[in-house]
């Protein structure tokens, strides 16, 4: 198996998945983790506290925030994507980070 070491630091990184996988396994538990339950139960015991109606304005106040958003970040596409067609899987994808970033330089 090709594995590819660098030193930073004191420790090797490596991309052998079972050296990392090892690693892993020796680090100690982070703290609060046995927890974890107690703590998202409690977080959904609080958010069905709210009032119904507070829940129904604050998620349209996320749908119409996204949709704006939406909106706002169209507005500033680059000529030549907002004039070529959009299609998932085009090779000349106007809209593919690779050619974002080319048009950059």
């Amino acid at each position: 198996m090709l594995a590819l070491a660098v030193r930073i630091g004191e420790r090797a990184m490596t991309n052998d998945l079972d050296v990392l996988l090892r690693r892993l396994r020796e680090e100690p538990l982070p703290s609060g983790l046995d927890r974890l339950d107690q703590m998202v139960f409690e977080r959904l015991a609080l958010i069905q506290q709210f009032p119904p109606e507070a829940l129904r304005r604050a998620s349209l106040f996320a749908i119409v925030g996204a949709a704006l958003l939406g909106m706002a970040s169209s507005a500033f596409l680059p000529s030549e994507a907002a004039s070529s067609p959009l299609t998932s899987f085009a090779l000349a994808n106007p809209l593919a980070p690779s050619t974002l970033l080319l048009g950059a330089r």
